[in-house]
This record gives structure tokens, C-alpha cells and sequence, in this order.
């Protein structure tokens, strides 16, 4: 029974959140539609005649958590630091976001993995790297495997 209150706690406690959060992205929301309308209304003043309804929306780039190459450094140094071991993807997203000073949350943790995934996939098809993960019967890769090639290859 107490695993049962425990349980129904957390979940409650889970609703609770996303309702909070829920009504801080409709307020956000209601924010951007009064700064739309106002630009909007500029736009219709303008000597140059535009709908603004024909604009359409674009979303603003992500930010870099890194510059230019700092990645590849990072996953070159840490296989280096391996001495031949097989590293996963998961676990050099892990040391990377631990690396920069970020907590690891499982948000930032599956976008730092499918950044690292990208620059792994990129490394291995420059022959940096060699991928030691093999797809599921249906194709599929679960985990990414990985270590720094050889040149006894």
C-alpha cells in the first residue's frame, strides 16, 4: 500500500508541475501574440504595402553549446584517454555535459547525444573512428559503440 500512495503521490506531483508549466506557456503565449498584433499594425502603416499574414513563422537557430571544433576535440581526447577502449554514445554525451558544467537532465542529455551522434558519424566516415555497434534484426542501432581506428586495420 505505500508504494501505492508513493506512486499516486509522484504522479500527482508530475500533474501538478505541468499544469504550472502549462499556464506560464499560455501566458508566455498570450505575451507573443500581443507583440505580433503590434508589429503587425507597424507593418500595415508602412509605405510599403505587405500582409503581414503572408510572412510566415520561422524558429530562431539553437544555441551552440561549444565553438567551432570543440567537439570533435572533445570525443578525440576522450578516446585518446581510453587507451583502446570502446566507448558509447551515451557515455561520451555524459562526460561532454559534464565537461561544460551542465547537469545531466534528460533533455539536454538526448540532444547532446544526437549532437554527438552526428559528429561520431562524421568521424567515423572521415576514418577517425570505427563503429563497433551492429544494427537489430530490423536495422535498427539501439546503442552506439565506438573507439578511435587503428592503423593496424
Amino acid at each position: 500500500m505505500a508504494w501505492l500512495l508513493k506512486q499516486r503521490a509522484s504522479i500527482l506531483g508530475r500533474i501538478e508541475h505541468k499544469t504550472e508549466q502549462k499556464s506560464k506557456l499560455q501566458a508566455d503565449i498570450s505575451s507573443l501574440r500581443q507583440q505580433l498584433a503590434a508589429i503587425d499594425r507597424v507593418i500595415r502603416q508602412h509605405e510599403v504595402q505587405v500582409d503581414p499574414e503572408a510572412v510566415h513563422g520561422r524558429r530562431s537557430k539553437r544555441k551552440s553549446l561549444v565553438g567551432y571544433g570543440q567537439m570533435g576535440r572533445f570525443v578525440l581526447d576522450q578516446f585518446r584517454e581510453a587507451n583502446g577502449q570502446t566507448l558509447s554514445t551515451t557515455e561520451l554525451a555524459i562526460r561532454f555535459l559534464k565537461s561544460i558544467g551542465e547537469d545531466v537532465t534528460m533533455l539536454k542529455l538526448r540532444d547532446v547525444r544526437r549532437r554527438i551522434s552526428w559528429r561520431l558519424s562524421d568521424m567515423a566516415q572521415a576514418g577517425t573512428l570505427e563503429r563497433r555497434h551492429k544494427p537489430d534484426e530490423r536495422g535498427v542501432y539501439k546503442e552506439g559503440i565506438w573507439a578511435l581506428k587503428t592503423g593496424d586495420d
